[in-house]
């Protein structure tokens, strides 16, 4: 979990972060406390999360280094799809390779610079 998630407070009125790792959760809720920010976290795995949280959100965020350790990822879009409300907006951050070849289990449209159509990931 990226701290800079907590400390960001502008447009920010509520956040629900997400994370398996008991101790990313710990640390987080600690910073949390420290900066007396008002921030709920959910201990979970990604897949598992619409058993644990029946809410829809304005936003879904995933950040730098996630996708690599998804082996689902039209679950994880699932997941995204099932979280975000109508008219949402879902922002993902990452870092790609800058030449398709050194994308070795991509397929034609995922690679640099082509964007991955909807239905695609839904």
């Amino acid at each position: 979990m990226d701290e800079r998630l907590l400390t960001n407070r502008r447009n920010w009125n509520e956040r629900t972060p997400v994370d398996f790792s008991d101790a990313a959760i710990d640390l987080a809720r600690s910073l949390n406390d420290e900066l007396e920010l008002h921030t709920r976290f959910i201990h979970s795995d990604v897949y598992d999360l619409p058993d644990v949280l029946d809410e829809e959100f304005d936003i879904v965020f995933t950040s730098y280094g996630v996708l690599v350790w998804l082996p689902h990822l039209d679950r994880w879009a699932s997941v995204i799809h099932r979280m975000l409300r109508p008219g949402g907006t879902f922002h993902i951050v990452m870092a790609v390779p800058t030449s398709a070849s050194r994308c070795r289990t991509c397929t034609p449209s995922e690679r640099p610079g082509k964007p991955i159509a909807p239905d695609e990931v839904a």
